[in-house]
């Protein structure tokens, strides 16, 4: 029997949890599609049980899974076909709740590539009204409405979408409603359409025995008047610019007691001082951190002012040591303006402060920063963790997320005026979880260097690394070529400036210049699985797989 040639593309498209991506005509027009069980906690119950078979004749494959934790059991079985030469791919599924459960989605879930949506135009349609919109290119704001975080769309049942240069999206929807988000608010590197409208409530409660039944029809019409598609292992370099290599320091928890002064010469440390303003989680530090570093103050004032003084009052003692004040909101995602100008206050009152930064921070992320509201409180910048593993930790989520940096730096530079940003922490993952995960061990310090190397290309001020960074940082090297945390430190006194050539895909890259010497050094990381080629003043230096460089640069 003749064998259909789509059933070849089915075998690479089909992985074990989800489809994708989906590649037609040297264009990428799914990331990702799969089906979602969030339980009541929002935490992503992954399937346990998965098994698909491919038809070949008919270029389809039937898929079986079951996700199961000790608050979620559902099973289903689905298909997927793509047809029309993979111009058009179809996906059903349907399941059932096999307990009683609390969820705050359930149901298909397509993941968009930021190519086709960033500046498209995008038409929303169900039965009762249609909804046309210009994607915007900096990150779409997420404002809550009623306590509902609100889509950037309303309800769909078809989306269409259309985008200068590449041609057109039509997604068409059957057994429940639709919705949008930008997923860069996260950090993600995608757009995601998902289901139920998250206006009509979650958690829910949803009855064993209940039946799930979803589809959708993709179709791609690639415009026929646009460039050849770009190389596929070219990513087009970032405009010409220079700013200050971000200063790089560590979370400083509590218990840590020793080990700083054989560690890394860290640019500063950070100490959290909790709810009740104990000025002893202060004080304590400071006979244990080498006086070379600077602290980092976490802050969680209270509404009543006088703590506040107090507080401040002991840091103005302090002064000569303080790098920045992040300031977090006590009851809030992020600190209430009222709270932010009683702080600038006292610190005018000790003039030792007065030239000290605030931060407003965030223990979530950059998302609670973008809700469409303006920011009239007195504050220098923002801070928010970043992880590529807020959704997934599957290792092309990973890779692509790095870039999604430069998305969240213009964006907040378009919130306020020249701010000071702070990935405060950065982690593998954020928050710690619950159960063990399994971040690609042979990425971990590839993409750490990564992430420095866009957060310096955007203009990030200070980088604070997590427990978790810190381990992998120091334990393994990638592919034997030694990137120590000291010396990755040591560039923060450095000018970055972006390479200007094209950079393979996977490869992060950016030319340091010492004010002091004038000594350049080219720092680079490779997160593809081959070895790539890095052009550079007429010479070609090859970067292994999954490895990190730091070497001096001559011209």
């Amino acid at each position: 029997m003749r064998q259909n040639p789509l059933s070849s593309v089915l075998s690479t498209v089909v992985k074990r949890g989800s489809i994708g991506p989906v590649w037609f005509e040297g264009r990428e027009f799914i990331r990702r599609l799969f089906v979602t069980v969030r339980d009541e906690q929002w935490q992503e119950v992954a399937p346990k049980e998965w098994t698909s078979d491919i038809d070949e004749p008919s270029a389809t494959v039937s898929i079986s899974a079951r996700h199961v934790s000790e608050v979620v059991d559902f099973a289903w079985q689905g298909t997927l076909e793509i047809a029309d030469g993979g111009r058009e791919l179809t996906f059903e599924f349907t399941g059932k709740v096999l307990r009683d459960m609390k969820l705050c989605r359930l149901g298909l879930v397509i993941l968009h590539p930021v190519e086709w949506m960033a500046g498209a135009e995008i038409c929303a349609e169900n039965s009762n009204s249609v909804q046309s919109l210009r994607v915007p290119n900096l990150i779409s704001p997420q404002p809550i409405v009623d306590g509902i975080p609100a889509a950037m769309t309303q309800p769909f049942s078809t989306l269409r979408v259309e985008r200068s240069g590449l041609g057109k999206l039509e997604f068409r929807f059957e057994g429940d409603l639709f919705e949008l988000e930008d997923q860069r608010n996260w950090g993600d590197s995608t757009f995601k359409t998902y289901c139920t409208p998250l206006r009509l409530g979650f958690p829910r409660f949803v009855e064993s025995g209940t039946s799930i039944s979803h589809r959708v029809r993709a179709t791609v019409s690639p415009s026929r008047t646009c460039d050849s598609p770009p190389s596929s292992h070219l990513r087009k370099a970032i405009p010409q610019s220079q700013s200050a290599f971000p200063k790089i320091g560590r979370v400083r928890r509590s218990a840590d007691t020793r080990g700083d002064e054989e560690g890394p010469s860290w640019r500063h440390f950070q100490v959290r001082i909790g709810d009740d303003g104990d000025l002893a989680e202060l004080i304590r530090p400071l006979a244990q951190i080498p006086s070379s570093a600077r602290l980092e103050i976490a802050l969680v004032p209270q509404w009543d002012p006088r703590p506040l003084r107090s507080i401040v009052s002991r840091l103005s003692e302090h002064h000569h040591r303080i790098e920045r004040l992040l300031v977090y909101g006590a009851r809030s995602p992020i600190p209430i303006a009222t709270v932010l100008e009683r702080l600038r206050i006292a610190m005018d009152e000790f003039r030792a402060l007065c030239d000290v930064p605030v931060l407003s921070a965030t223990q979530g992320y950059f998302v609670e920063f973008n809700r469409a509201e303006k920011f009239i409180a007195p504050m220098s910048g923002i801070a928010f963790p970043l992880t590529a593993t807020v959704h997934a930790d599957d290792a092309d989520t990973v890779v692509d997320n790095v870039v999604t940096i430069r998305d969240m730096a213009d964006t907040a530079r378009g919130l306020l005026r020249d701010p000071q940003i702070a990935f405060v922490p950065l982690a593998l993952y954020h928050p710690r979880p619950q159960a063990l995960r399994k971040f690609p061990t042979h990425l971990a310090k590839p993409w750490l260097v990564a992430s420095i190397i866009e957060a310096a290309l955007s203009g990030v001020t200070s980088i604070t690394l997590d427990d978790d960074a810190v381990k992998e940082m120091s334990l393994y090297p990638a592919n034997g070529i030694e990137l120590s945390l000291s010396s990755l430190i040591e560039c923060s006194d450095m000018q970055a400036t972006a390479i200007d050539s094209n950079l393979p895909v996977g490869v992060h890259a950016v030319m340091l210049n010492s004010a002091e010497d004038g000594a350049k050094r080219l720092l680079a990381s490779n997160l593809s699985s081959c070895s790539q080629l890095l052009a550079i003043s007429g010479s070609k230096i090859e970067l292994p797989a999954y490895s990190t460089l730091l070497r001096a640069q001559h011209d």
